[in-house]
């Protein structure tokens, strides 16, 4: 684990959206190569199962599946991956559950012979190559899932934690229909680009926190924090 001290000795920060209080940001390990820390880092309440929210928020962070898509599946396939009928997934039950998280990233469909992805661009550089990376099913348009995982990416800057990723879907669902002119529950192309549209929004924040993405050490941390009001607040800062 990953220590961030606050300013005056404190070891203790609190979250930008609940206050609630932690100590520590983890790197999320590799489910292909160390399942057994990955199940602990999903286990963020320390109950020893991974509930069924445990997982959809991690693998939603994960995966390119649409979110609602995601929770379908997950919802499909729970009861088989829950073979006591706990309402949790044990380390015993895990491997099947990693089957599916590995058959839908990145890195697996990479290793089994598709195009890899390009790193993301900036979007402070580029914003039409930063939406047409993040439309992952080439329609046009964001939909809430696209739009989640590229702003986990956007701000990562080095680790991101379960807690982190459930404030940038509650952020984001506080903000969509400000972006969502036309009411297509997707964040248009048009919509994107507009003058204070959602791509100058994410321009701004970075701007005005300093989180303008650079490379950093591979085991330095970044504590992260965005509310919704402050993403459209920025929308007149660019």
């Amino acid at each position: 684990m990953e220590m961030e001290v606050e300013e005056g000795g404190d070891a203790t920060q609190k979250c930008p959206m609940c206050r609630a209080p932690f100590t520590s940001i983890a790197r999320m390990p590799d489910p292909a190569e160390d399942p057994r820390n990955w199940f602990r880092f999903v286990d963020s309440d320390n109950t020893g199962f991974l509930s069924f929210n445990n997982v959809r928020d991690v693998v939603n962070a994960m995966c390119m599946i649409d979110q609602r898509q995601l929770v379908k599946l997950l919802k499909e396939n729970w009861s088989t991956w829950d073979r006591t009928q706990s309402n949790g997934i044990t380390p015993q039950e895990l491997p099947a559950l990693l089957q599916f998280v590995l058959a839908h990233s990145p890195r697996r469909r990479d290793a089994q012979g598709r195009t890899q992805r390009q790193t993301a661009p900036s979007i402070v550089e580029n914003k039409e190559a930063w939406f047409d990376y993040w439309d992952e099913d080439r329609s046009g348009a964001l939909d809430r899932g696209e739009t989640a995982r590229a702003l986990v990416k956007t701000f990562e800057k080095g680790t991101i934690s379960p807690q982190q990723i459930r404030e940038i879907q509650s952020t984001l669902e506080n903000v969509w229909a400000v972006f969502d002119v036309n009411r297509s529950n997707t964040i248009t192309r048009a919509e994107f680009l507009m003058s204070d549209g959602l791509a100058d929004s994410i321009i701004a924040f970075l701007q005005s926190q300093s989180l303008r993405p650079q490379p950093r050490p591979a085991r330095q941390a970044a504590p992260f924090a965005i509310h919704s009001r402050d993403l459209v607040a920025n929308r007149n800062l660019g």
